[in-house]
């Protein structure tokens, strides 16, 4: 290898290393949660009344891969994983149609459960 052929490939090198990534591929799962607040009911009250509830209207979502939830003392979370090919705003939007099918099978103490999109932090 020539002197110049070197200097070429140790500028390569370099330039490469140097060079930053524009575009990352988004690869995040789509996440929608659902949060019901109900003042006064316990942990076991939230869940068969509130959570289970919920639980039933949502699994059947198109491109549901995972459910998790928590029931607590006035407080329930439940967690939606989409597959990689499910758009985040769809996903949101067909949550809160079917969240507002179970509205009427909920305690009229309830508040009104709040679905958010959960966003990947960014590196």
């Amino acid at each position: 290898m020539t002197p110049a052929q070197r200097r070429d490939l140790a500028v390569r090198r370099l330039a490469a290393l140097r060079l930053p990534i524009r575009e990352y591929p988004d690869v995040s799962r789509p996440v929608v949660g659902i949060s019901t607040f109900y003042r006064g009911a316990n942990a076991a009250v939230i869940e068969s009344r509130v959570t289970q509830a919920l639980e039933d209207e949502v699994a059947g979502i198109e491109g549901v891969e995972k459910l998790t939830s928590s029931s607590r003392d006035e407080f329930s979370r439940i967690t939606v994983e989409f597959s990689f090919d499910r758009d985040l705003d769809s996903a949101a939007n067909d949550v809160r149609e079917r969240i507002s099918r179970a509205a009427g099978r909920l305690p009229p103490e309830a508040n009104a459960p709040q679905v958010t999109k959960v966003e990947e932090p960014t590196n």
